[in-house]
């Protein structure tokens, strides 16, 4: 699925619900194989815990390193910290888009999953890897950061960032949310021959 593809009236920011501000959640959605880096993900928010923040990881996917995943979790004593869903529903994804204060990929290879523009779509900055195509669709400083691939501790640097300065965490997610919005839009334009689609 391309960023334009992304239904925007579904996928949409809310007002952030009420809850310990002081706690930072991170999201990632993507398939538990060895090509998603997952375990690049639990090592960046390890170490951006032992700065202090009060970091937690949601997780959503299935598939083969589940076990690995969850070993990897329990050596680093991540085991209240990280939450484990299967496959969510467009709706679930969604929600936790909607109460999360940034989406972190980690994918080693591969086109970039649908899951980074719905999250943009719902206002959120990304963490990304330099994986193919993730420097085109994020742009380093302004949608979110492209880190180095396999580099936690950059990564960790990023969250670090957004986790101490929400400023600057709300308005890299409204640069996400314009970026989705306009490519829909140019691509609405397209199909109606110029004019704005009805």
């Amino acid at each position: 699925m391309e960023m334009r593809d992304i239904d925007t009236d579904f996928f949409h920011p809310v007002e952030r619900r009420p809850r310990d501000a002081a706690v930072f959640q991170v999201v990632t959605v993507a398939s538990l194989i060895w090509q998603s880096g997952y375990e690049y993900t639990v090592e960046a928010v390890h170490r951006l815990r032992k700065r202090d923040v009060d970091a937690r990881l949601w997780v959503a996917g299935e598939g083969p390193e589940q076990l690995r995943l969850l070993y990897t979790i329990d050596d680093l004593r991540l085991n209240d910290v990280v939450q484990i869903a299967g496959r969510l529903s467009p709706e679930e994804r969604r929600r936790w888009f909607q109460q999360a204060d940034v989406f972190l990929y980690t994918g080693l290879c591969g086109d970039t999953p649908s899951a980074i523009f719905e999250a943009m779509a719902c206002g959120l900055p990304v963490v990304t890897m330099d994986g193919k195509g993730q420097r085109e669709e994020v742009t380093d400083g302004v949608e979110g950061w492209v880190i180095p691939i396999r580099n936690a501790e950059a990564m960790a640097d990023a969250l670090y960032q957004l986790a101490t300065r929400p400023v600057l965490r709300v308005q890299m997610g409204q640069a996400a949310r314009q970026r989705i919005v306009e490519a829909r839009t140019v691509a609405q334009l397209g199909h109606s021959g110029g004019r704005p689609a009805a």
